[in-house]
């Protein structure tokens, strides 16, 4: 058993597990060979620890991603859960706008999003993301951006090419600028 089906990826967050074995008798027994398999990334798991007729062991982790884990004594597996780690709030240093291609010619309409990622870089929950605005500015280059309403979390925009230049795109959001920038690059071929 866990105390929890879910928590949050900021390695802090911890989800703990019990676990009782019981010989063909139904009476409590322990075994030096009980291990804990978790699958997935980023993880950070206790041992195994004899705690009354438990054994008990925590996990974190820094991945947003479902998890199985699973109890085996050598190649017996006794059983198994699923548990999830959700992504945490939202961090200004690992969101970026991510344009629908990074090559343009002059005319061009490209589809930006912005990307909203926590401080582990997984990607925010529609439904965890800031509300407030954020605007989208050429920093360098000839474009125009078009800023499409804010609709439902949906952090969208689009720019026209005026010419065939290097574009460099940043952003804000909640007038405090979002550290990683887009560079969309020239290509007069296309």
């Amino acid at each position: 058993s866990q105390d929890k089906d879910t928590a949050t990826a900021n390695g802090e967050d911890t989800i703990t597990f019990s676990v009782t074995l019981k010989n063909t008798k139904d009476e409590v027994t322990t075994s030096s060979k009980l291990v804990a398999e978790v699958s997935g990334s980023k993880n950070t798991q206790s041992e195994l620890t004899k705690d009354g007729d438990a054994y008990k062991m925590t996990l974190k982790s820094t991945k947003a991603e479902a998890k199985e884990v699973t109890f085996k004594i050598s190649d017996l597996k006794l059983g198994s859960t699923k548990v999830t780690f959700e992504p945490g709030v939202f961090d200004a240093a690992n969101t970026q706008v991510i344009p629908s291609k990074w090559t343009a010619a002059t005319g061009d309409v490209i589809d930006l999003e912005l990307h909203v990622r926590d401080s582990f870089d997984n990607q925010v929950k529609t439904e965890n993301k800031p509300t407030n605005e954020w605007v989208l500015s050429v920093i360098e280059g000839d474009a125009e951006v078009t800023q499409l309403p804010s609709a439902a979390n949906e952090w969208k925009a689009k720019i026209t090419t005026n010419k065939s230049t290097r574009i460099v795109l940043g952003g804000t959001y909640n007038n405090a600028a979002i550290p990683k920038q887009t560079i969309i690059y020239n290509n007069p071929q296309l």
